[in-house]
Parts: C-alpha cells; structure tokens; sequence
C-alpha cells in the first residue's frame, strides 16, 4: 500500500497502495493557509472517459474538519460532476453526487477523528442503483431513472481538494485533513461481496483491475510533500487503545492523577506485543527522556499486594494477568511497578512508590478537550483532541485549525489558518499544562479582550471539571453538597448572571413583550391578635413576589428553588410592596426576606463565556421568587350592629410601588391562603379572598377576610342566664295573690342580677356609639323585668284597695272573681306573649347572621 498525508493545514494525506511488503509507502502535504500552491494529488483533465459504472474504494483517517471535507472531486463543465466526501463532518454527513446533479445522496455518518475508516461507493446508472459500504455497514440508495445518468468523461480529476471548475477554484475550507490508504478506482460496479472484502482489507480477492490507483503514473502530487514509509497494520488494525507520554517526573499518585484529568489511567500493557509496541512508539520521539539512576522511565498502572504477592491493576482493581519478565514478589518497600530504561526496552521494574517518574497515559480514545471562556465571535477552535508531539510533549490539535503546542517556555495557541492569530500562556511554573484554567495574552482575534481567563477541560459539556480532573454532572453543580473531593463544585456559587448595560430602577417588560405579570402570594400563617377593643388585627403571613426577568441568566439552577438563593438582591430589580387598609399605609415588619429563582424550564445551549462550567438558564423562563415573612397589623372597622351574631369583613390593598399599568400588573392567578388555626377566641375565620381593581392606572390587589362571631359563648353565658332571671321573674305571676312580699323580693333579684350581667358584658366588648344586638337584648330584658314589677305593684295596690270594701259587698264578691285576680290573669298572658316576640325577633336576627 501507498499512503498520502496531509500535514499542516487541511488537506489530502497519506496514500497507501497494497503491496507485498509490509512497509508502506506514504506521502505528506506540507500545507498552509499562506501557501500558493494547492496540496492535493491531481489526475489531470482527460483521465477518466464516459462511465456508467464506477466504484471507488478506499481506506481513510481524519485528522481536522473543515466546511467540505472532499475525498474525491472530478469536475468537467459542471463543477461537481462526481463528487464523494463529507459535506459537514460536526452535522455527520456523508455525501456522493455525480451525473451534472442529477445523482445527490445524503448519507447520515458520525466521523470519529484518529480512527481508521474502510468505504467503498459503487454506482450502476443501467440498473438505477448506488451502494455504500462504510465500516461494513451497508447503505443501498435508488437513481433517477434517465438516459443521461452517467458521469461525463473528459474532466479533472483530484483528490484532497473540491474543484469549483477545471481550472481548480480551490479553497482550503474545501480541503481534507487526513490519510487516504489503497485509493483505487473501478470503471464497473463491484459486488456487495467484493466491497465487503476490500473493507475487511481483503482487497486481493477483488477480481477486477482498477483504472487509477496510487501507483498510477498519471497522478501529480501538488505542494510540498514528503516521502515516508508506515506499516500495514497500522490501517487495518485498529489498536483498541491510544497512548500519551508526559516527559515530567511524578509521583505514583501524581501520576495516575493527571491521566485521569484526561479521562484515562496509567497504562498497563496486556500482553508482550503490546508492551513492545507501546515503548516502540515512546522510544521514536522519547529517546533520552526520563531516564535516572534508578533505570525506570515512566510509571505502570498497578500496585503490589506483599501478602498475596499480586499485582492490581488501579483502573479496575483486577489482578494483572500478564507480567513482563521475572521479578520479585512485591514488598512494603517496593509495592509499584515501573518500565525501565532504554538499555533494557521492554523491561518492568519493582519501585518503591515514593519516586518521581514520568507519565504514560492510556485512553480507549484519543482524548478530547474543551477550551472555555472564548467569546461567541472567537477563530480559535474550541474542541480539540490530545494527538502527538511538538517539542518534545504532548501537542492539542483543534477540531478544525488550531494547535496548541510547547513552544519557547510557554504554551502557545495558533491558527493554521488564521495569519497572525495566536495566543501565549501565562506560566506560573516551568511544569505547566494549559490543562484547567489559565490566563492567556491573545492577538489577531475578533474579542476585544487581549487578556483572558481560559478553561482547558476533558468533561463533556454536561460535566463540571473538579479541582483533581474528575468529572460530575453539572447538575450537582452548586447543590449545597460538596460532590468534588476539594469542595470546588461549591464555590463561586452566585446563580446571576447580570448583562453589561443593566438597570435595576427599571421593571423588566414581560418575556413576550408588554407589561410586567407579579404574582402575588399572600400565606397568611396564624393571627397573632384579634384586638376587637382597638379595632386592629395582626398576621403573621409570608409574602411571595413572582416574576420574570428576560434581561437576566440564571446559573447551576436546582430543582429545589431554596438552594437557588440570590446572595445580593440589590443588584437586580424586585418589586416592592406597598400595602395600605381603610386608614392609609399599613405598619408591617419583615424579619426574613430572601430572593430565589424558581427552575421552570431545561438549561439553554451551553454558552463557552463561561469559566464556571455551570448550566445556564434564561430569565426568560425561570421565575424570580421573592419572599418575605413577618407581622403584618391592620385596622378594622368592625360593624357591631348584630353583635355577638356578627359577622366582620377586613380587607387590605397590596400594590408594588412605582408600577404603573403601563409597565406591570399584579397577576391574575395572584392567591391568599390561611395556614393556621381559624378559630379565635371569640370570632372564626371564615373566608379569604383576593380581588383585583385598578385605581389611578396602579394595579392593586385587594385582600378580604371574613370572620364570623363564636356566639355559642354569649348563648351559654349571657343569653340563656339573663332568659332564665326572666322567666323566674315571670313566674311570680303564679305566686299567691296576697303573697306580695316574696312576689316582689324575686322580682327584683331578677332585675338586679340582669343589671349585673349587663354590666359585666359591657366591660368586654367594645364600647360604640351605637346599641349593640346584645344591648338591645339585655334592655329589653331588664324593660321586661322592669314592667313585671310594676305590673305586681299595681296588683297589690288593686288587692289593698278592694280588702278595704264593706263586708256586704265582699260577700258580695264570694261569687265573683276579684279584680286583682283578673288583672294578674291578664298578666301571665301578655308577658309572656312579649317574651316570646321578643326571641322569635332575636332568633331572627341569629339566623339572618348565617346569610352573610
């Protein structure tokens, strides 16, 4: 095989035609953004003639993404007559058109860079058939049914590089970075079988003779190049594994540290051949690196155990089945393994683990990193892949242009594109990785800060970067729970995000435009005082403002919003209440006021500003929750007409000071709400409500409560006792006539102790203007009482009076009733005919009491 490489900048590398050997012959591009002359391999116009049938294999690895990454690029007078490449490597497309457009075929396709890929695209116009054949997963895709579907001959034809016409119309963000292996063209459509077999690298069994391949003496390498040799297996043979050497001294924990910061672990090789290839590829760029008097170079993965006298390996705790070589059992003083010197190339060593050596990194993948803290207009790459050297260590090449290498003491960030675009890094020790979060000195880039803090991490978007390199959900990011080992995912735990140019005296508009929407939530938690006397009462209540803020960003949000507590709230806009009752502004006291954001929605897109690795979330779909709890004392003016059968209404209004309805509304789905103990001690809470007005273009809310008397109270303790002396009073009418004496002492009792309750009653409620039900009820008693008396005292005088008459008129009267009599007999009927009006009006009054 032949390989062609592609080095610098975007373009064609690496060609590999099979041979019998097993050294391949390669060539590398030298290619950059600057350079005159195109890097690609060119066929020249006229190769290929009309074709019906054609097929194109061939092995390949991206390195780099641009906008178009071409494989294979054939122009005649339409500028993409055959076509075969990636149309966009990050959106995972592969596309294959021909035929003047007729033929355009998308095929989904998730590129992995540094890893080999094996396709084969067959095209057959006479049965209207085009066949695919990526890493053995096999794609079949219908052509249009024309004469004219053939691809037209006498064209141009390259490869690395997408032709815009026959005289080239090149563009480096048009090009592909990588290898291509075994490219070879078939003027006829090969079989499922043997696309299949040229994949598997098999490609022998392939029957038919291509009519272009590297070895073709028609091709033309264009732009510097350089000749190399590779071995075959290195395309066919996919290692399951990727290595990175770090020529600094560290300790065994240090060590295994620093590969994990990388999403890897300290390497422990599996067998002999993977051991020799393993120091191989060290030895060729490490040839003098850490070697010390001990003869060891770099660390192992795996730590001895002296009482079983095995070897576990760190990653998994497994025993390590393969050791290299004879060695001791492992002892308290030598419980690490390491690789020993250059003179003994695949030897393994017993060390104690207490000695620096240097670092080799295994990864099941080509390690990834992000850089974070660019702006949005930024030309740096922010993804990019640990992969080789530059020197003498490890080398961060960016998805699509740029480097970030050891260069001159310092790190140095550059554009392979870009002219004059790079960027240096501030080192605080000559040991230095750009690994975590550094400040970095930037030139030729469109931000317009020159000094900025970057971050350097190998989490995944949706993970927070510990202070040790390990990797939590960014969920857990501020969660009042120290998840990192050093507490750091609890640090710089602010969730605002506050806009240049933000102003806190204005209300923000409402997320779809217009005014402002605050919700109102009024907790009403106990009465702490129903002062009927003073006319006041007092709540304890909590005080809940809801809005939203689009101008604002939320950060590291929970899903329990008492966690998303604003440590500053004067540094935004928050209403602020205004409440007043019948007689003007109300006295409240708030001991506890506190600012939260409600998580309502998913986090945005991640936005790379930020350093914090922390999940955003927009003002506009979270909710600001402001609340406040403390007393809150108004006055009532109570209606004591049907007092104790009384029912009160106290209101109060809320409104958000300085809101107009031109820039805001208390909300309509606005509440109240009574948490505590509605019974009083003499009045129950019965309702709560809230209502909505607008008054002099202020939105206003307005608070009502209902409470109705506990009169139960009153009709055991004054009712029924002022009834009773009543009737007791009444009942004198039953004594005898001429017992006057015992008559009127029990009447008078009655009338004095109705007094006494009378009194003893107004003492406790409060004192009006006007009679009270209960005023009128013990007057009208005591009146009662009042006209009983009298109504015996003027029986008696009637019976003194007619004791006086002659002897004969009283004999007389034996057959008569006496005057007295009949008057008393009037008496018994008429006062209790007035009591029973009397009740029947009160009992009125106490069921009318129920309607309220």
């Amino acid at each position: 095989m032949t390989t062609v490489s592609v080095g610098m900048l975007l373009a064609l590398a690496f060609f590999i035609y099979r041979s019998a050997g097993l050294d391949l012959t390669s060539v590398r591009f030298q290619v950059d953004g600057k350079a005159s002359t195109e890097s690609m391999l060119d066929a020249g116009i006229g190769f290929l003639p009309n074709l019906t049938q054609v097929t194109f294999c061939t092995h390949f690895r991206m390195e780099h993404s641009s906008t178009n990454s071409p494989i294979l690029s054939y122009s005649t007078e339409f500028d993409e007559e055959f076509l075969i490449g990636f149309s966009n490597i990050e959106e995972g497309i592969f596309r294959v058109t021909c035929c003047a457009g007729l033929v355009s075929i998308w095929f989904p396709d998730r590129v992995t860079l540094y890893e080999w890929r094996h396709m084969c695209v067959a095209l057959d116009s006479g049965i209207s058939k085009l066949w695919l054949n990526m890493d053995g997963v096999f794609s079949e895709a219908a052509l249009p049914s024309a004469e004219n579907v053939l691809i037209t001959g006498g064209g141009r034809l390259v490869f690395g590089q997408e032709l815009d016409s026959l005289d080239g119309g090149f563009d480096i963000n048009q090009s592909l970075d990588g290898q291509l292996v075994d490219l070879r063209i078939y003027d006829v459509a090969l079989t499922v079988e043997e696309m299949r077999n040229f994949v598997e690298c098999d490609a022998e069994k392939i029957s038919h003779t291509p009519i272009l391949t590297l070895d073709s003496d028609v091709l033309e390498v264009k732009g510097s190049t350089l000749l190399s040799r590779r071995p075959e297996e290195e395309v066919c043979q996919n290692k399951p594994y990727r290595t990175m050497f770090f020529p600094e001294s560290r300790s065994k924990d240090e060590a295994s540290l620093w590969c994990r910061m990388f999403k890897g672990s300290l390497s422990v090789p599996s067998n002999a051949e993977e051991n020799k290839s393993i120091r191989d590829a060290i030895s060729s760029t490490f040839k003098t690196q850490c070697t010390n008097c001990y003869g060891c170079r770099y660390w192992l993965g795996m730590k001895g155990d002296p009482a079983s006298g095995a070897w576990i390996r760190d990653s998994d705790g497994e025993t390590v089945s393969w050791i290299n070589g004879k060695y001791q059992r492992p002892t308290n003083h030598a419980q690490c393994m390491t690789a020993s010197v250059p003179n003994f190339p695949y030897a393994w060593l017993q060390t104690p683990c207490n000695l620096y050596f240097c670092t080799l990194c295994i990864f099941s993948s080509t390690p990834k990193v992000r850089l974070l803290g660019l702006c949005k207009t930024s030309l740096f790459d922010s993804q990019l892949h640990l992969h080789g050297y530059a020197n003498g260590r490890p080398r961060f090449n960016g998805l699509k242009h740029t480097a970030i290498e050891w260069s001159n003491g310092t790190w140095v960030m550059t554009s392979r594109l870009q002219e004059g675009l790079n960027a240096s890094m501030e080192m605080s020790s000559l040991g230095d990785y750009p690994l975590g979060l550094h400040r970095w000195h930037v030139r030729g880039d469109k931000c317009r800060e020159r000094v900025v803090d970057l971050l350097l991490t190998a989490c995944s978007e949706d993970k927070y970067t510990c202070g040790d390199g390990a990797c939590i959900s960014k969920h857990r990011r501020c969660n009042s729970i120290a998840d990192c080992s050093d507490n750091k995912d609890e640090l710089n735990c602010s969730v605002l995000r506050i806009p240049t140019g933000y102003r806190k005296e204005r209300p923000p508009t409402a997320p779809s435009g217009g005014p402002l929407d605050v919700e109102l939530v009024i907790d009403i938690s106990s009465i702490k005082k129903f002062d009927l006397v003073n006319f006041k009462i007092i709540f304890n209540a909590r005080v809940t403002l809801k809005w939203r803020d689009a101008r604002l960003t939320y950060l590291s949000l929970q899903d329990d919003y008492y966690t998303n507590r604003v440590k500053d709230q004067r540094s935004i806009w928050k209403p602020i209440l205004f409440i007043r009752d019948e007689v003007g502004i109300v006295s409240y006291e708030f001991s506890r006021s506190a600012l939260y954001v409600n998580r309502t929605s998913v986090p945005i897109l991640d936005d790379d500003q930020i350093l914090t690795e922390s999940y955003a979330f927009s003002g506009a779909t979270n909710i600001l929750v402001h609340e406040q709890e403390g007393s809150l004392t108004i006055m009532c003016y109570y209606n004591l007409h049907k007092y104790p059968f009384d029912t009160q209404i106290c209101f109060f209004y809320v409104s958000v000071a300085d809101l107009t309805t031109k820039f805001g509304f208390l909300a309509q789905d606005s509440a109240v709400s009574f948490e505590g103990r509605r019974e009083l001690l003499e009045y129950e809470l019965f309702s709560e409500r809230l209502e909505f007005l607008v008054e002099r273009n202020i939105s206003y809310a307005k608070v009502q409560f209902v409470f109705k008397n506990r009169y139960v109270y009153y009709i055991g303790n004054a009712f029924t006792p002022s009834l009773m002396m009543v009737i007791i009073c009444f009942l004198t009418f039953h004594f005898d006539l001429e017992d006057f004496q015992d008559r009127i002492m029990v009447s008078l009792t009655s009338l004095l102790v109705l007094v006494t309750f009378f009194s003893q009653t107004s003492q406790s409620i409060p004192k009006t203007s006007y009679v009270k039900l209960i005023d009128a009820w013990y007057l009208s008693l005591i009146a009662e009482d009042l006209l009983a008396i009298m109504a015996l005292v003027y029986i008696e005088r009637m019976r003194l009076r007619e004791k006086k008459l002659a002897p004969k008129e009283k004999r007389e009267r034996l057959y008569h009733v006496s005057k007295p009599a009949k008057m008393n007999q009037i008496f018994l009927f008429l006062f209790p005919t007035s009591l029973v009006l009397l009740l029947s009006y009160f009992i009125f009054m106490f069921v009318s009491s129920f309607s309220v």
